[in-house]
């Protein structure tokens, strides 16, 4: 479900261990799913499953806001490891999750200067309130 960070919403980037505010975000999508396995065996009549698989996406755009913002992006796309995002939708409760970037679009470009920017992220362990 993607939604606005709202006035007071931020939106943050583990850089460095201290999360930094990423700028010119319009929209974040927190989405959770389970991956069912099947172990169905020869001779069952019906199928089987070990369903406590867990998963979590975290995609998120914006507008560009410049060269700082697209190299902190392009940073995290780089790492080497997990990445933590951290998303407070009012300001002070939300959510922190470690991600590992799988994908980066910069769309409507002109020139050198991409006017929207989206990122994708599949989540390495399972969100958690702060």
């Amino acid at each position: 479900m993607a939604f606005n960070p709202g006035i007071d919403g931020t939106f943050k980037g583990d850089v460095a261990s201290t999360f930094a505010t990423v700028e010119g975000v319009t929209s974040v999508d927190f989405s959770k799913n389970r991956e069912p396995i099947e172990i169905t065996e020869l001779g069952d009549t019906a199928k089987n499953f070990i369903l406590n698989i867990k998963g979590c996406e975290v995609n998120f755009s914006g507008s560009y806001g410049g060269e700082t913002e697209q190299a902190a992006i392009e940073a995290a796309f780089d790492a080497t490891g997990a990445y933590n995002w951290e998303f407070k939708p009012d300001g002070s409760a939300g959510f922190t999750v470690a991600v590992v970037i799988t994908g980066i679009s910069y769309t409507n470009a002109t020139g050198a200067t991409p006017a929207q920017w989206s990122v994708k992220s599949v989540a390495t362990a399972a969100w958690a309130a702060v």
